[in-house]
């Protein structure tokens, strides 16, 4: 279920059943909670956290500023082949999942990480949090915070280190 701008300021939540609900927006402003169940559920933007974070019955839901948020892609195969740009800056590898990625040799900090995407196009990640995607996602990508899944966008308002870059942005400044 979505809750989209709900009013919930001073309001009697107790027992109340939320698992699942994304709640975007809106407001929490001394909600009482005690006993709501609030499992899988994602609270986006929400204000008045701050009266009730602390309540017991939020500590299962994912909520953000408070949660980090962590970017899933199909997962790691083995290296395939690796390779230094010509004057020793880069550090590219390939591996049989089908990602590439670029890392600093000097500190072996990654620098970008690119996939294809299963409907077609590709998809670039940046260590800062932001990514570009030219194409259908599908299941290739997605962000997780606690059991909550999220597609690319929709947490990008909510979130301020997560920012979709345009398709012609370079990927280094």
């Amino acid at each position: 279920m979505w809750l989209i701008g709900a009013n919930f300021a001073g309001a009697n939540l107790r027992g109340a059943q939320l698992t699942g609900v994304r709640m975007i927006g809106g407001d929490l402003t001394r909600a009482r909670l005690s006993g709501s169940l609030w499992h899988r559920a994602a609270l986006l933007g929400v204000s008045g956290l701050d009266s009730v974070i602390g309540a017991p019955e939020l500590a299962v839901a994912a909520i953000t500023g408070r949660d980090p948020a962590d970017v899933m892609i199909a997962p790691t195969g083995d290296v395939s082949s690796v390779a230094f740009s010509p004057d020793g800056s880069l550090l590219a590898t390939t591996s049989t999942d089908g990602t590439a990625r670029l890392w600093d040799p000097a500190t072996g900090a990654a620098r970008a990480t690119l996939f294809a995407l299963e409907a077609g196009g590709y998809g670039v990640l940046l260590p800062d949090g932001s990514y570009k995607l030219e194409g259908n996602p599908g299941r290739s990508l997605w962000w997780a915070i606690k059991l909550c899944r999220f597609a690319p966008g929709e947490l990008d308002a909510h979130v301020p280190a997560i920012r979709r870059l345009p398709a012609d942005a370079p990927l280094s400044r």
